[in-house]
């Protein structure tokens, strides 16, 4: 399993590190902005190099911008939800 996680998340990745490993399995975190292609790529080579190959890809991104109407979503906001998956993808 590996898990990519902004900087700010990192309390919360070590948690998730702990409660995966406390099910006897591994875990890779990967810190960093997947809105940068090139860090894609970083994830699918350390990945390769962790484990050696890559069986399921998993396209789970959390971001909430708590709004009154879906009007009310900035352009911005949705770039930040679609340009990883993107990118992740293509890599």
């Amino acid at each position: 399993m590996v898990i990519t996680y902004m900087p700010h998340e990192l309390l919360d990745a070590k948690a998730t590190k702990q409660i995966v490993e406390s099910f006897g399995q591994c875990i890779l975190l990967v810190e960093g902005d997947l809105r940068q292609p090139d860090f894609s790529k970083e994830v699918v080579r350390r990945t390769m190099e962790c484990y050696g190959k890559l069986d399921i890809l998993i396209l789970n991104q959390g971001v909430q911008y708590p709004q009154e109407s879906l009007l009310a979503i900035a352009d911005e906001q949705l770039e930040i939800r679609t340009t990883p998956i993107f990118f992740r993808i293509s890599t």
